[in-house]
This record gives structure tokens, sequence and C-alpha cells, in this order.
């Protein structure tokens, strides 16, 4: 049973940032049980559509939860990226580090889940994930990207008969839209995307990853979980950059 504990009730904390790579962090001795905090990481925002909508890519997840641990244990934290076309995307943009989908020209890529993993470190080794937000579509017309869940990642923006991708949930990934050549759901881990595809924008990280986005329609954004975790909870969309985490205890 742990003793749960508000952030401010820790003596120490450690923090991890976005750095393109795996992350690691050793238990300290006498330390049993952590609070973990994770945010997942914006989808690509570069510009709006011509007709001036748009201009959101999905804004990262969020959650939390206690994880019971031994001294001397590794466990490793994986930050995503929020990617930047710098202005209008090219085709095969790729998508945040850690399981952002594939963009292509005015269809803005996925940014990355957060995690953090345990044992082998596998995308199966996950206790804690914040779902990153899905591309939003910057076409003549443009529509935004779902947001980072939640349990269930947020759909991307309608825009007429141009789809959206829908977001992740918690055993599938996000059913991609369905205009624009064959592309790609989410999937475990991966928001989904079609390389070198005119529009679509890509899905967002997570336990499973948003949907492609079609036309003029966003991406969809990841899920995220906390099933390894104790008294856990998550927030949809409520990042914006980079993912984060924070580690307590």
């Amino acid at each position: 049973m742990h003793n749960k504990k508000s952030a401010n009730s820790y003596s120490n904390q450690q923090n991890f940032s976005y750095t393109g790579a795996e992350q690691s962090f050793t238990i300290p001795g006498g330390v049993n049980s952590i609070l973990i905090k994770v945010w997942g990481a914006e989808g690509d925002n570069d510009r709006a559509g011509s007709d001036g909508g748009g201009l959101g890519g999905g804004l990262g997840g969020y959650a939390e939860g206690y994880l019971s641990v031994t001294p001397g244990q590794v466990i490793k934290i994986y930050v995503g990226e929020s990617p930047s076309c710098n202005s209008v995307c090219s085709n095969g943009s790729p998508g945040g580090y850690n399981g952002g989908g594939i963009g292509n020209q005015y269809g803005a890529p996925g940014g990355g889940a957060t995690d953090v993993r345990i044992g082998s470190y596998s995308l199966n080794d996950r206790v804690i994930v914040a779902g990153g937000g899905g591309g939003n579509a910057m076409g003549s017309i443009g529509g935004y990207g779902g947001a980072g869940g939640g349990l269930i990642g947020g759909d991307g923006e309608d825009n007429g008969v141009y789809l959206g991708g829908h977001g992740g949930t918690q055993d599938a990934g996000g059913i991609k839209a369905g205009s624009y050549g064959s592309g790609q759901g989410g999937s475990f881990g991966q928001g989904g995307g079609m390389n070198n595809a005119y529009h679509n924008a890509g899905g967002g990280g997570g336990w499973y990853g948003g949907g492609m986005g079609s036309g003029h329609g966003g991406g969809g954004g990841g899920s995220s979980y906390i099933g390894g975790v104790t008294s856990g909870s998550t927030t949809s969309g409520i990042r914006s950059s980079h993912g984060k985490a924070e580690i307590y205890y």
C-alpha cells in the first residue's frame, strides 16, 4: 500500500526535459515508492491554413501516479518531442520523438508521447504514458490536431469531406481518415501517418497512437495510460511544446 502524498510532501524531485534519447533514473537508497508526473508533446503547429483556420497542433496530455520501486532499480524515461517543420511541412516530415506520426506537405507531424518504463524497457514495459497531440492541417483549409489523452485521445478536426484521424484508446490505435491515399491508423506506441504523400497530418504518439488525418483534417491524439501505477489520473490536452517528466521521491 502506498503512502499517498502530494508532490510538495516529497523531499526530492528530479525533472526530465526533451533530449531525443532515453534517460535514466536510479532509485536512491531507502526509497520504495515514487510519484511520477508526465506530459506528452504538442503536435506540430507552425502555421494556419490559407483560410486562417486550424492554427493548432493538438496539445499533449498529462498523467500521474505512484510506482512501487526498490533501491538501486533503474527506470527509463522517454520524453516526447513537439516536431517543427519551420512553416510549410515537406513530404515525410518526421514525427515527434517517441511515437509521433509522419507529416507531409500541408499536413503536420504528430507530437511524441512521454512515458516511464521498467524491466526490459520495451513498449510493453511502460507503466505510465502521457499521449502526444496530433498534427494540424495547414492547406487551403486549416484543421486542428486532436489533443493527447486522457484515456482516449482527441479526434482531429473534420472539414467537410476531409476527415480528422481518431484518437487512440486503451486497446486500439486511432482510426485513420479515409481519403488522400492509404496511410495508417495509430498503433501500439505509434501515431499513424503516411510517408511521401501530399497533405495527411500525423497522429500523436501514446499508449496507442492517434490516426492519420486526411486532406484538411487534423491528426488524432494518442491515448495516455496509468495501468502500471496506483492512484493514477489523466488530463487531456494541456501541454504545449515538448513533453516533460517529473519524479518525486
